[in-house]
């Protein structure tokens, strides 16, 4: 289903082949093309979280699938600030030396397929089976929804279905972050990026805030996060303290604090 140009390896080609045939299949003399038949009942799941300040996992599960010798799937990330950075799991699609592995980053579009080696029967694929990966969080962060936009699945001997049904996720943070505001020094007024988990009832009791300080350890301004909703949020600063009034030049801290969470960036106001 991978080897493609039929060169026994796995490679660039492939990967080029494999995009343009997303919804064809070929026949074995390569004469005709043919839209491809669903596989009934298939459906194919995402769950994605950022799990640190830069890394997000995203499992991916199929149901519906009873058997299958490889899969291929189109991923697309809006907006496209995500990287590939590999696999979350060590099991390979039939066994750690089984599997073939293909996976090309377009930066917001992934292709990302799997086949077992060799001429073997389709292997058994349960509910619930999948692979988790793991993207880098690139430039900005900010809400990312991702999507399948395609998925097929080899049934040995060139044979593919597409799959029935796929889906999209947002992605959720797992954990609090403080990123670096922009502009940096800035003049009159910054971007600070920062993401908020989902929490439960008793940790929501508790208070969070984003501060910024002077020089001197005092408080100029304050902001309650408690209420925000969970995901990647971008709050402007706009060089005033709480009555309005304009601050003066100098570098400012900014403090996220949350449960048992403190972050601290520098912020420098240059007038």
């Amino acid at each position: 289903m991978l080897d493609l140009d039929g060169g026994g390896v796995v490679g660039d080609e492939d990967v080029l082949r494999f995009k343009k045939r997303f919804g064809q299949t070929v026949s074995r003399k390569g004469a005709n093309v043919r839209q491809v038949e669903v596989a009934p009942g298939s459906q194919v799941a995402l769950q994605a979280d950022a799990v640190g300040a830069d890394r997000i996992r995203v499992r991916v599960a199929m149901d519906g699938i009873e058997q299958m010798s490889g899969f291929g799937l189109h991923i697309v990330a809006d907006p496209p600030i995500l990287r590939f950075a590999g696999r979350a799991d060590s099991l390979r699609f039939g066994g750690a030396d089984a599997g073939i592995e293909l996976i090309h980053d377009d930066t917001y579009a992934f292709y990302i397929g799997e086949h077992v080696r060799g001429l073997r029967r389709p292997l058994e694929t349960p509910d619930g089976w999948g692979v988790d990966l793991l993207f880098d969080l690139q430039g900005v962060p900010q809400n990312i929804e991702l999507r399948v936009e395609d998925g097929f699945i080899g049934l040995g001997r060139g044979r593919m279905q597409r799959i029935e049904q796929t889906s999209s996720v947002r992605v959720i943070p797992q954990v609090y972050a403080l990123y670096a505001n922009y502009p940096n020094p800035f003049n009159p007024s910054t971007m600070i990026p920062l993401s908020i988990p989902a929490r439960s009832l008793d940790e929501r009791s508790g208070r969070s805030q984003l501060s910024v300080y002077n020089a001197l350890g005092q408080v100029v301004r304050t902001w309650d996060l408690s209420t925000w909703d969970p995901g990647f949020h971008t709050l402007m600063w706009d060089g005033r303290d709480a009555q309005g009034r304009p601050v003066a030049s100098g570098v400012y801290l900014i403090r996220l604090r949350a449960d048992h969470f403190v972050q601290v960036r520098k912020a420098l106001l240059v007038r």
